[in-house]
């Protein structure tokens, strides 16, 4: 079963997606940027190591979403182009 976010009542469900994407990107991107600063003021090795491996999962999290939604619109808007193109 495909797990797609409910569209919204008279809208467009791909803006959903994509504000749902968005929302994880920055979510992600927060999580990279706390765990760098808190690596940055530790004064404990351990505690600095952990929170670096902890920023570069969280920046690669980010990345790879930032990807995701680049891609899902680029795919929406050939589908659209071809749609288009078919119709003409």
């Amino acid at each position: 079963m495909k797990n797609t976010p409910p569209a919204r009542a008279g809208g467009d469900p791909s803006a959903s997606r994509s504000f749902n994407m968005s929302q994880t990107f920055d979510f992600y991107d927060a999580r990279a940027n706390e765990a760098a600063a808190e690596a940055d003021a530790a004064t404990l090795d351990n505690v600095r190591e952990r929170n670096l491996r902890a920023a570069k999962t969280w920046r690669a999290l980010a990345d790879q979403a930032q990807k995701v939604m680049t891609d899902r619109l680029r795919t929406e808007r050939d589908r659209a182009d071809r749609r288009a193109a078919e119709e003409a």
